[in-house]
């Protein structure tokens, strides 16, 4: 997946000032669990990310709607990357209810 230079600046600051420890402790406290990929055997586990984890998957979401121009968000295990109007950003969403 190849940035342009703009895009890339946008993922380096977004990833540079979102609060990956908040969510950290969010989902340590709420027992919030991923399937995470065990690299010291075959077995994938459910488990709370480590904080490391989190912005790995956070910089392929946004990554991943910075260079689609069709889909404008993208979402996966609470974090929610979306790129409108030149417009970055990242979220991480405990709850959300839409009439739409």
């Amino acid at each position: 997946m190849v940035l342009t230079e703009k895009q890339q600046d946008l993922v380096d600051k977004v990833m540079d000032n979102f609060d990956f420890e908040k969510v950290h402790k969010c989902m340590v406290g709420l027992d919030w669990k991923w399937f995470i990929a065990d690299s010291k055997s075959s077995y994938d586990r459910l488990r709370v990310p480590m904080l490391s984890e989190i912005k790995i998957e956070a910089r392929k979401l946004l990554k991943r709607v910075a260079v689609r121009n069709e889909t404008n968000y993208i979402f996966m295990g609470g974090l929610e990357a979306q790129y409108q109007d030149d417009v970055l950003s990242l979220k991480f969403i405990v709850s959300h209810w839409d009439e739409e």
